[in-house]
Order: C-alpha cells, then structure tokens, then sequence
C-alpha cells in the first residue's frame, strides 16, 4: 500500500511557485541577450548557447506550470487542474 501524501504548506507551495517563476523570468532574459547576439553576429558557438537555453526555458516553464497547478489546487481545492 503506497504511503498516503503528506499535506504540503500553502506557502512552501507559493515559495516554489515564485522560484520557478523567477528560475523562468531569468532564462528568459538570457535567451533573449543570446538571440540578439546572434541577430549582431551570428555563430556556431552562440546558436549552440541559445538552443540550450531554449530548451531550458521549455523545462523551466513546464516547472512553473505544475507549481503553479499544485498551488493552486492546494489553495482553491478542486479548480486547480483548469
């Protein structure tokens, strides 16, 4: 029998949700500086930067999403999956 879940505090919840948000905002600036670089003087070396950091941005926001869900649902029981 799997071990029942232990009630997790709405504000640890918000917490995360805020360092996800922030973890997102902050890889988001970074692909936007490499994207400019690239758009100045385009190279191998930048473009690699950039789809690293894009593909951080798509994990990252993913992170976000389910903080956000599980705040939510944590908060506003029963409406945090829409």
């Amino acid at each position: 029998m799997p071990a029942a879940k232990t009630p997790v505090s709405p504000d640890i919840l918000r917490r995360e949700t805020i360092t996800a948000g922030e973890r997102l905002n902050f890889a988001l600036g970074l692909e936007q500086q490499l994207h400019e670089q690239l758009l100045k003087q385009p190279n191998r070396t930048v473009l690699a930067q950039w789809k690293q950091c894009r593909r951080s941005v798509e994990s990252f926001a993913a992170d976000y999403v389910s903080a956000l869900r599980a705040y939510r649902s944590c908060v506003t029981p029963g409406e945090g999956d829409s």
